[in-house]
Protein backbone atom coordinates (compact mmCIF):
# COMPACT_ATOMS: atom_id res chain seq x y z
CA UNK A 1 0.00 0.00 0.00
CA UNK A 2 1.73 3.50 -0.98
CA UNK A 3 2.48 5.92 1.93
CA UNK A 4 1.20 9.31 2.00
CA UNK A 5 3.84 10.64 0.71
CA UNK A 6 3.45 8.50 -2.43
CA UNK A 7 -0.28 9.23 -3.12
CA UNK A 8 1.03 13.30 -2.79
CA UNK A 9 3.31 12.82 -5.19
CA UNK A 10 1.04 10.61 -7.54
CA UNK A 11 -1.64 13.28 -7.01
CA UNK A 12 0.56 15.88 -7.70
CA UNK A 13 1.69 14.31 -10.95
CA UNK A 14 -1.88 13.42 -11.53
CA UNK A 15 -3.40 17.42 -11.55
CA UNK A 16 -0.44 19.02 -13.41
CA UNK A 17 0.30 16.48 -16.16
CA UNK A 18 -3.76 16.21 -17.59
CA UNK A 19 -4.55 13.42 -15.75
CA UNK A 20 -3.18 9.90 -14.99
CA UNK A 21 -0.83 8.30 -17.20
CA UNK A 22 -2.25 6.64 -20.22
CA UNK A 23 -0.93 2.76 -20.99
CA UNK A 24 -1.87 1.76 -24.19
CA UNK A 25 -1.82 -2.19 -24.64
CA UNK A 26 -1.51 -2.36 -28.42
CA UNK A 27 -0.20 -5.44 -29.87
CA UNK A 28 3.43 -4.85 -31.69
CA UNK A 29 2.21 -7.92 -34.94
CA UNK A 30 -1.55 -8.67 -35.38
CA UNK A 31 -2.63 -12.20 -33.29
CA UNK A 32 -3.57 -13.92 -36.59
CA UNK A 33 -1.45 -13.42 -39.51
CA UNK A 34 -2.91 -11.67 -42.82
CA UNK A 35 -2.84 -14.91 -45.09
CA UNK A 36 -3.58 -13.29 -48.44
CA UNK A 37 -2.27 -15.06 -51.39
CA UNK A 38 -4.12 -13.05 -54.28
CA UNK A 39 -1.73 -10.07 -53.19
CA UNK A 40 1.51 -10.54 -54.84
CA UNK A 41 4.19 -7.70 -55.36
CA UNK A 42 4.99 -7.16 -59.14
CA UNK A 43 8.86 -8.52 -59.76
CA UNK A 44 9.35 -6.37 -62.74
CA UNK A 45 12.76 -5.73 -64.47
CA UNK A 46 12.56 -2.04 -63.36
CA UNK A 47 12.23 -3.01 -59.88
CA UNK A 48 15.53 -4.42 -59.71
CA UNK A 49 17.98 -2.17 -60.97
CA UNK A 50 21.44 -4.02 -62.51
CA UNK A 51 24.02 -3.95 -59.99
CA UNK A 52 27.35 -2.84 -61.52
CA UNK A 53 29.85 -5.65 -62.66
CA UNK A 54 31.68 -7.15 -59.68
CA UNK A 55 33.94 -9.19 -61.99
CA UNK A 56 36.26 -6.06 -62.18
CA UNK A 57 39.34 -5.14 -60.10
CA UNK A 58 39.92 -2.68 -58.11
CA UNK A 59 43.34 -0.54 -58.06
Amino acid sequence: MPTEEENIQYLYLVLTHAGPPQVRLCPAVSPTPILDSTHHTPRTPAAFPKRADTNQTHR
